[in-house]
């Protein structure tokens, strides 16, 4: 039997955008084969994270993501290997935050 699908939307809302998600202009270059290669590349040349906290502890954590040391969105060169740096998970999504909140 077919099933009717409920709007959830009232009438007096408006549409809602459409969210692009991870696929946004803003991001499509991450997403490019230059930007793929360039990272795999480099988390090989450097296995462990660079950050100062992990730089101290008797045994770094490993890199997970490769970041840029000056966002693209500022002006940093974005295929350029000495603005790079490995990253572990949680020292990316540390340096994220404090970025987002300038």
């Amino acid at each position: 039997m077919p099933t009717i699908k409920f709007s959830t939307r009232k009438a007096w809302e408006g549409e809602k955008e459409v969210s692009k998600g991870a696929f946004s202009e803003d991001t499509s270059f991450y997403h490019s084969t230059a930007w793929r290669k360039l990272t795999k590349a480099y988390r090989r040349a450097h296995p462990l994270c660079e950050c100062a906290e992990c730089q101290l502890r008797v045994v770094p954590l490993p890199s997970e993501h490769t970041d840029h040391i000056v966002p693209v969105k500022d002006g940093g060169e974005p295929l350029a290997w000495d603005n790079l740096q490995a990253l572990n998970r949680v020292c990316h999504n540390r340096k994220s935050a404090k970025e987002k909140k300038k």
